[in-house]
């Protein structure tokens, strides 16, 4: 099974090298399932190497900074929200790449790797515990904070 799936991954990859040289692939609704496979393999693969990298990162600040404010999240979240302004315009503003590209990094790597559903949890249980201040810097200073990186990655983006 596995040799089956790798093989039609193969395959479905040539397609689309072939179909960016100008090449025709055959029927359009066949080419268009491809491409949408190639596109939903691809953001598997790179979900996990999103959620890898999550987990690590993570780990190493949360180790390094413990205490009642979750800082691995938080640094998680501001970091991806930057990468995702950066990798953004420069997968289409600076760069030519095909779709399924871009959406295995953004969508993908990107949208594994931060957690909205961890910060929620998070605040909820800081709430919970009666730390209100610490609720609230988190859910507002993850959203200021991941504003102002996603705009630092735009221009960060354009500037390359």
């Amino acid at each position: 099974m596995r040799a089956g799936a790798a093989r039609f991954f193969l395959v479905a990859m040539g397609l689309l090298l072939l179909r960016g040289r100008g090449v025709s692939c055959g029927v359009p609704s066949v080419r268009r399932r491809i491409v949408h496979a190639v596109t939903a393999v691809a953001i598997a693969v790179a979900g996990a190497f999103g959620a890898l990298a999550r987990y690590g990162l993570e780990g190493v600040v949360s180790r390094r900074w413990p205490g009642a404010f979750p800082w691995g999240t938080f640094v998680v979240n501001v970091s991806g929200a930057f990468a995702l302004g950066f990798v953004f315009v420069l997968l289409t503003e600076r760069f030519s790449v095909d779709p399924w590209l871009r959406s295995a990094v953004t969508i993908g790597f990107l949208g594994a790797y931060t957690t909205f559903s961890t910060l929620s949890f998070e605040s909820y249980r800081l709430f919970e515990d009666g730390a209100v201040g610490l609720a609230l810097a988190n859910t507002v200073g993850s959203l200021a904070a991941g504003l102002i990186a996603v705009y630092l990655g735009v221009v960060a983006g354009r500037s390359v």
